[in-house]
């Protein structure tokens, strides 16, 4: 799935804009503000460029909340006029946050400071605050309003203009240097508010255009029928589905009643498009650029699979989360977990499966580049990420260990060298070894001996069922995977319940201890034995 071009915008001329509220006509008041504690107030200075007090400046204290669209004006009392020394203040303030804005009588300076905490019965000096030539803001409206009459307010603020609904270009005037908490527009002041921008910096008097909005629009089919009602996501690939936090509203919308989905104010970066009603669809790979306005193609929903992802044996100790990044499916494991089961799965290819056991923890990836491409079930080889694999081939036929009868639970002794497998490409003491049944259960086993600079290695392997005069029996041999931790389990190989007691290799060097394979671990004292008693032995 690709991206469409960007949709040319219209030959634009700007909107015809009435000011409204009390941006335009700034009042000057010294009563109190209603609903503080009696001993809460807001003071502070208000400078000229020149760092001397701004006399006569205008100051309006506005809750950042505050919508000019629909709140109507601010009463008289939020204003008060700066002394000779610039000081002003607000007297029985209300418990909030507030902007503070300033402005020069001619009006062509302006600043607004922002985030005033205001805590009640309690004097608050706000940071001294110079004023700076005013500012003109252009922004960029999607296409999808260039046709629509409404409303654009600014929060926290005194801006508001009508629109006439004519073009793209907003023009606004007069705005005061800082920072623009959220750009709105409302066809109606019932509609809910649709948030075009956030955190608009204005730095300098020079015009600022906003051009990083965008419009993404696409289509959801069932079938060969657009689908009203789908829930459509756009989910950051890098988006943690365990421990990451949860995604903004304005990354998902539903489809009209003609399958159409729009999302607005989306950041630049890469996406996957997740679509659900029911049916379900995954689509990766999705490239943002937030100067755009995106027409993604369309997207089909389709039947649903169960995946069933094996946990690997050296993860199983303690509880974790097996998930998709950059989706919204994770699964938590309670410790001794073999599987992790995501019921439900959309159809479409997943980067990559991960395993994290906190949110502290590295993740460990444990397959890459997975396909769904159907509805039903499907398991994942759990040796996906081991780089290697051999067939180790049982022969009891004459040619071989020469045996006529089937035996079972035993501990065959497997011989490795370099004509096996390259021990360069293995961990420096097998520790990534595994051997495997053809249904992916691991088969128990014991390195007695591993040495990759001469590379040989001895491995006793306990096979459950050794099929009498057959050349074709075997089991897979994997290696090359440098995260794998030791698997090697000897108690299991040599199993007390299966009748032995005591198993020494005798591999340790003359003086040394002798140690038993099997659970009982019955150790071995050696008695006039030194390094010069070595000697080769047989199996």
């Amino acid at each position: 799935m690709e991206n469409s071009k960007t949709t040319p915008l219209r030959a634009a001329v700007t909107f015809s804009i009435a000011l409204i509220l009390s941006m335009i006509s700034w009042h000057c008041g010294t009563s109190q503000l209603a609903g503080g504690g009696s001993d809460t107030e807001v003071s502070g200075r208000i400078l000229a460029a020149t760092g001397e007090g701004a006399e006569n400046a205008v100051v309006a204290i506005i809750a950042t909340g505050y919508d000019p669209g629909i709140d109507g004006p601010l009463p008289e009392n939020a204003f008060d006029t700066a002394d000779l020394q610039g000081g002003y203040r607000f007297s029985n303030v209300p418990a909030g946050v507030y902007n503070v804005w300033a402005r020069s009588r001619s009006g062509e300076e302006q600043t607004l400071f922002g985030n005033v905490s205001v805590i009640e019965k309690r004097e608050t000096w706000v940071d001294d605050v110079t004023l700076k030539p005013a500012a003109f803001v252009r922004l960029l409206l999607p296409d999808s309003l260039a046709g629509t009459k409404g409303r654009i307010s600014v929060t926290g603020t005194l801006l508001a203009i009508e629109t006439s609904g004519t073009d793209n270009i907003v023009e606004i005037p007069a705005v005061p240097q800082g920072v623009l908490a959220s750009i709105r527009f409302r066809a109606a002041p019932s509609d809910a508010p649709l948030e075009l921008f956030t955190a608009v910096a204005v730095v300098s008097a020079d015009t600022v255009t906003l051009n990083p909005f965008n419009e993404i629009s696409g289509v959801v089919f069932e079938s060969l029928q657009t689908v009203s009602g789908a829930t459509v996501t756009f989910v950051p690939a890098d988006h943690n589905p365990a421990f990451g936090t949860a995604l903004p509203d304005k990354l998902s919308a539903a489809t009209g009643p003609d399958g159409v989905y729009r999302l607005y104010n989306v950041e630049q970066g890469s996406y996957n498009l997740y679509a659900e009603k029911g049916l379900k669809i995954f689509c990766a790979g999705l490239s943002i650029d937030s100067r755009k306005s995106i027409a993604i193609a369309n997207v089909t929903i389709t039947g649903t699979a169960t995946l069933m992802v094996p946990i690997p044996d050296t993860l199983r100790g303690a509880a974790g989360y097996v998930y998709l990044p950059g989706t919204l499916s994770s699964v938590r494991c309670d410790a001794g977990a073999a599987v992790a089961r995501f019921d439900s799965l959309a159809q479409g290819t997943y980067a990559r499966i991960v395993y994290q056991r906190s949110a502290s923890d590295a993740p460990i990836v444990l397959h890459t580049n997975v396909v769904i491409d159907s509805a039903g079930l499907f398991t994942l080889d759990p040796f996906m990420s081991w780089q290697h694999e051999a067939r180790v081939t049982l022969n009891t036929t004459s040619t071989g260990a020469n045996m006529g009868e089937t035996v079972y639970d035993f501990p065959a002794l497997i011989r490795l060298t370099g004509a096996e497998i390259d021990f360069s490409h293995a961990r420096p003491e097998g520790e990534d070894l595994r051997f495997v049944r053809s249904d992916n259960s691991l088969i128990p086993f014991e390195i007695e001996y591993w040495d990759s600079a001469t590379a040989t290695a001895v491995v006793w392997v306990r096979i459950d069922t050794v099929r009498g005069n057959s050349s074709v029996q075997n089991v897979r041999m994997f290696w090359g995977n440098q995260s794998a931790k030791k698997s090697s389990r000897p108690a299991l190989v040599f199993d007390t319940a299966q009748g032995f007691q005591g198993v020494w290799h005798l591999g340790e060097s003359g003086p040394n201890d002798k140690r038993d394979a099997t659970a009982n671990g019955f150790m071995g004292t050696p008695v006039e034995l030194t390094g010069s008693s070595d000697v080769e032995g047989v199996a």
